[in-house]
């Protein structure tokens, strides 16, 4: 059997043990058949410590675990109908994961795939529908809280600042986010996550598809509000595709405030096309360094 297709018969047994065990039954597969990884149509695989391959290829979803898993390659391709994601959302910065991948050679999204951390940051507040309830408040630094008299909770600040005027202020830094989003107050219902946190380093990065880190829509009737955008970072030396970059922040329901923008960085070099559909708005912070 060739060595690409014993390999996929080893992710199809992978996907259907106990999660601690996928970290090394992973590694062990990587070791008997070389240095491709391939995640196939309809399967799951977690990876839950850093690796480093020749090729990687999503056809199926590939789950980072970790703030310190990190994806090294020479190339990888998420292919159409292929989602690369991490955990989340979390509560707290200590079990917060990320997408960390280099390849030393060419990333790309093809049109239908997706690198998504949607929804994947901090997680949004439960309400009570009670005044005056710290219990309804969002997680993270920028965290939705919850107005003096009950009533429209505010929406997660990040890279733009949460809707209502008691949003807490913008936080991370521009040119270089780490963040999650954080999560938007839970006034009747649950406020929005927070987006997850992406960090894409390649010689040549083609998107086609879809990287995103949006905030969630909060949950419920009324008063809850949305999760604020996460963190984007694209470096490369050539960029280029006519993809869709995103890290918006999630709406909040009636009588409550939407998630603020996130941030995303993008420095390289080459004609790109994704650079026009970037988000720029008040609620949103882009630092472009593209030149051609």
């Amino acid at each position: 059997m060739p060595e690409h297709n014993y390999f996929a018969c080893l992710i199809w047994k992978i996907a259907v043990l106990p999660r601690m065990f996928v970290g090394l039954a992973l590694l062990l597969a990587v070791a008997a058949c070389g240095r491709d990884l391939l995640a196939p149509v309809g399967k799951t695989i977690t990876l839950e410590t850093s690796a480093d391959f020749e090729t990687v290829t999503v056809a199926g979803t590939l789950v980072l675990h970790g703030w310190d898993t990190a994806l090294h390659a020479q190339s990888l391709t998420v292919a159409p109908g292929g989602v690369l994601t991490h955990d989340g959302p979390v509560r707290s910065a200590e079990t917060a994961s990320r997408i960390v991948i280099t390849c030393r050679g060419t990333l790309s999204v093809a049109a239908g795939g997706r690198i998504d951390a949607n929804g994947k940051g901090y997680a949004g507040g439960t309400g009570q529908a009670r005044n005056e309830d710290p219990a309804s408040a969002g997680y993270g630094p920028g965290a939705g809280g919850y107005p003096k008299l009950f009533g429209a909770s505010a929406g997660g600040s990040h890279g733009g600042r949460g809707g209502t005027p008691s949003a807490k202020d913008v936080t991370d830094v521009p040119d270089a986010p780490v963040q999650p989003g954080s999560g938007g107050g839970g006034g009747k219902g649950t406020g929005g996550a927070g987006g997850g946190v992406i960090s894409l380093t390649a010689q040549s990065l083609c998107i086609d598809g879809a990287v995103s880190a949006n905030g969630s829509d909060s949950a419920g009737y009324s008063w809850s509000a949305g999760g604020a955008g996460g963190s984007i970072v694209l470096r490369a030396d050539t960029i280029a595709g006519r993809g869709l970059v995103t890290a918006n922040g999630g709406s909040g329901t009636l009588y409550a405030g939407g998630g603020g923008g996130g941030r995303i960085a993008v420095t390289g070099h080459g004609r790109s096309d994704i650079r026009s559909r970037l988000p720029a708005g008040p609620t949103a912070s882009v630092s472009r360094a593209l030149s051609s």
